[in-house]
């Protein structure tokens, strides 16, 4: 009988084992991407249009995966949260980043400051816990961090969706450079930004990261347009190019 438990207990640290390289794959593949993106920038779409799409994915995978491990503990078996949870941030900070909205400030700062309430707390709690017996403040916690998550992927989609399926005319208007700012942010990676004075219907001044030709081309008191897009969802966002 002890050789039985014996092998037992190696068949179930190999199923265990292979619970982790299977979420370790998706989650160093969506890890990479969002990596490359933040570095290169560049396919922006496409590896935007994978980070839609792989949480979608992933939960339609994750039921079949689950009952292929049921004989292995709950907390053992596949759960994907890595990729999940990497895709929604990338589609997030992607979609902020990329793109210059008017409307739904107030959405982002929601989330951020749902992130701090969610996740500086667990720090403190988690270095007083003693048992290893899971408290249910935990069960809790998971749950609204689950939800955080999908409320995360959920804007972000919404974002980068609000300015693809957008192929309305933009209104044009014709605003000065009032300053210039070049910030350097890693050896040859540079934010260059422009301030403009107020314009459009909100009559805002705003500053704006654009493009190295834009930036080289204009001198404080240059025209600019800024071309406001009405959103597929109805969030706007803008371009500012010359005019």
């Amino acid at each position: 009988m002890g050789g039985s438990s014996h092998k037992l207990d190696d068949a179930a640290r190999a199923r265990i084992a292979q619970v982790a390289r299977i979420e370790a794959a998706p989650t160093i593949a969506v890890l990479g991407l969002g990596l490359w993106l933040a570095i290169f920038q560049w396919p922006f779409w496409i590896i935007m249009m994978v980070m839609l799409i792989a949480p979608p994915l992933a939960l339609a995978a994750l039921v079949p995966l689950r009952a292929w491990f049921a004989d292995l503990p709950p907390h053992e078996r596949p759960t994907l949260l890595g990729p999940l949870v990497l895709a929604s941030l990338t589609l997030f900070i992607g979609a902020a980043s990329e793109f210059d909205f008017l409307d739904g400030d107030s959405y982002d700062l929601a989330l951020v400051i749902a992130a701090v309430v969610l996740f500086v707390p667990l720090y403190f709690l988690r270095k007083r816990r003693r048992t290893r017996k899971t408290p249910a403040w935990m069960h809790v916690w998971g749950a609204a961090a689950v939800l955080f998550f999908a409320l995360v992927y959920g804007w972000g989609a919404v974002k980068l969706l609000d300015v693809g399926l957008d192929t309305a005319a933009p209104a044009v208007y014709r605003t000065a450079v009032t300053g210039k700012e070049f910030i350097r942010r890693y050896r040859s990676l540079a934010d260059r930004r422009l301030t403009l004075a107020p314009w459009g219907p909100d009559r805002i001044a705003i500053k704006v990261n654009v493009p190295n030709s834009l930036y080289d081309s204009v001198i404080v008191g240059s025209t600019v347009c800024a071309r406001l897009h009405p959103g597929y969802f109805g969030l706007r966002w803008y371009e500012v190019d010359g005019c």
